[in-house]
């Protein structure tokens, strides 16, 4: 029999309801709820990012239409705040992990766990493919993202706290070795909303300016205007021309949306994913040509993808995989039409997805251990396929490497794709082509 958990049960996740105009993401006015997952598995498994917010006008394409395996956790609706979050999974990163806030601001994480990521000591496995409680993050935290080997969290106030792999300094302290226990980074006690990449970090700030730490590509993936690799653990703001409203953090380039729906991005620029025209990486934001009324930006592994103001979703970059949704797998560095009616958005490696404005799951790209969904794996998706079982009821998703994860209107979780460090939190280390049930 599969049971229901309510507010006295296991777990309570920040939630919001799916209507036409939320579940866009953190930072954009009153829409919440991200579902954020990312990779972990056999070679090629990783990352993922979820859509973020803000409105306004660019030019362009318009706007257009560990227990108790198998048990169901519902989730019940907390009453959710602008900015919440409630699961994410590594991005870029073999192996993975992945976490999610529960009843109070609880955080619970799963997978793997070698570098202190999970904020618990996983064990003599290195992984966990149950939840387990942070130690110290135990209320009040009301986002968490998890990037390469590492993790970072919201609170309710606006700190920002990490733990796990620290090599580049992306715990906000001098690099060094690992570390187990949150700490907060310095300089970012007004964040509103926060994003892991690879081996660093950004945080949006109240007043529109982004702040990144870590790891500095020699593409300036920072966006501080220095093409120099090497560790930046001290936050530092990005060289933007005006405010944002919404970031998205990548393997090696970040974007963002600007106040007025501008949209831009920085780093390394293989294949044109920065949307500019060129091949030229960039160490401050350069503009996404050809959109707009940008209102939030996905960062995948090698390719970018914009939710437009209507609804309309276009993708730019590396498309072998066939993750820009356009029916073909030739690269492009314009922005192109995948769909319209979709009310949020997330990139991983070389897969997408969105929720549609009925509420259903749609995934495109890579299918290799059956990350969109489908019931099989291989079989690259060209365009928009509808996630078995979920055509309705879902209020948000979130692409990762080779696994995808939702959040259901009815406050349920369910994950599908590899599971070889117990990413998909069912209890099991087996990959699922289906959605199955994060457990408790």
């Amino acid at each position: 029999m599969t049971a229901r958990r309510t507010l006295g049960g296991w777990w309570l996740l920040l939630a919001c309801a799916v209507t036409a105009t939320a579940c866009v993401d953190a930072a954009f006015d009153s829409y919440c709820s991200r579902v954020s997952c990312d990779g972990g598995g056999p070679a090629g498994e990783d990352g993922g990012t979820a859509a973020d917010g803000g409105t306004g006008t660019d030019g362009g394409i318009d706007a257009d239409g560990g227990t108790d395996a198998g048990t169901v956790v519902e989730f019940v609706d907390g009453g959710c705040a602008t900015n919440c979050a409630d699961v994410t999974a590594a991005r870029f990163t073999l192996p993975a992990h992945s976490c999610l806030i529960g009843s109070g601001g609880k955080i619970w994480c799963f997978g793997a766990g070698g570098n202190g990521q999970l904020g618990i000591d996983a064990g003599p496995s290195g992984y966990s493919a149950v939840p387990l409680a942070v130690v110290g993050l135990d209320a009040g935290m009301v986002q968490v993202t998890a990037g390469a080997g590492f993790t970072c969290a919201r609170t309710s106030s606006g700190q920002v706290k990490c733990w796990g792999k620290n090599d580049w300094g992306q715990l906000g302290r001098d690099a060094g070795g690992d570390e187990i226990l949150p700490r907060d980074v310095p300089g970012l006690a007004s964040a509103v909303d926060l994003q892991a990449g690879a081996n660093y970090a950004c945080a949006l700030m109240a007043g529109g300016a982004i702040r990144c730490w870590g790891y500095n590509s020699a593409y300036g993936s920072l966006g501080r205007g220095v093409k120099v690799e090497g560790s930046f653990a001290m936050p530092a703001d990005v060289l933007l021309d005006a405010g944002a409203t919404s970031i998205a953090v990548g393997s090696e380039h970040a974007c963002a949306v600007l106040e007025g729906g501008k949209a831009v991005c920085w780093g390394h620029n293989w294949n044109g994913k920065l949307g500019d025209g060129t091949n030229d990486s960039a160490s401050a934001p350069v503009a996404v040509r050809g959109l707009s009324e940008a209102r939030a930006i996905a960062t995948g592994d090698q390719f970018t993808c914009a939710l437009l103001v209507g609804g309309t979703v276009a993708c730019w970059g590396y498309n072998v995989d066939g993750q820009l949704g356009n029916g073909t797998t030739e690269t492009s560095w314009d922005a192109g039409f995948v769909m319209g009616g979709a009310v949020s958005l997330s990139a991983g490696t070389s897969h997408a997805c969105a929720v549609t404005v009925s509420g259903g799951a749609v995934c495109w790209g890579s299918n290799g251990i059956g990350q969109r969904g489908v019931g099989f794996y291989g079989d690259a998706g060209l365009t928009t396929t509808t996630v078995y079982g979920l055509a309705s009821g879902v209020a948000n998703i979130a692409a990762g490497g080779c696994h995808t994860c939702a959040r259901l209107t009815d406050a349920g979780v369910m994950c599908w794709g590899c599971n070889s460090y117990g990413q998909l939190g069912n209890n099991s280390i087996s990959s699922e082509y289906f959605p199955v049930p994060v457990s408790h």
